[in-house]
């Protein structure tokens, strides 16, 4: 996501869907919750694209 807002808007939302769970979940193959969420928020948070 190149567009900043767009990135802060997904982002706040990922934590707003986090928030509703007390702990990570893993069904159906997919893994959600605040942990999960985390890990993904950090790398696009702050940091610029790497320059491959």
């Amino acid at each position: 996501m190149q567009d900043k807002a767009t990135t802060e808007r997904h982002i706040e939302a990922a934590w707003r869907v986090a928030d509703e769970f007390p702990e990570d979940i893993h069904e159906y193959g997919i893994h959600f919750g605040p942990d999960n969420t985390a890990v993904h928020v950090i790398p696009t948070s702050k940091w610029p694209s790497p320059k491959w």
